[in-house]
């Protein structure tokens, strides 16, 4: 799932997983949306995200582990991209 957080729209997002790349486009502010993918190896998130006003944001975050279900949100703030688990757990 991705969470904007952020004051602007997020004109687009991708984010790669398991060399999956997930595309998301016109998220409004506190909005979201979500995706599946699968996991079919051990990886991490790789997320690019342009808000409308032509300002990007990119990072690396968290991981994934093939054989175990996962449920991250991946949240996105004016300045940064953070993610948590299903607990609302922060991961590095």
């Amino acid at each position: 799932m991705l969470v904007n957080k952020a004051k602007e729209t997020i004109a687009r997002a991708v984010v790669i997983v398991c060399e999956q790349t997930i595309e998301f486009q016109a998220i409004q502010p506190t909005t979201s949306t979500s995706a599946s993918y699968k996991v079919q190896s051990d990886s991490h998130y790789d997320v690019k995200v342009e808000f409308g006003s032509g300002k990007r944001l990119h990072k690396e975050i968290g991981y994934v582990t093939n054989g175990v279900d996962f449920h991250h949100e991946m949240i996105v703030t004016d300045n940064d991209i953070d993610i948590s688990d299903i607990n609302n757990s922060r991961l590095k």
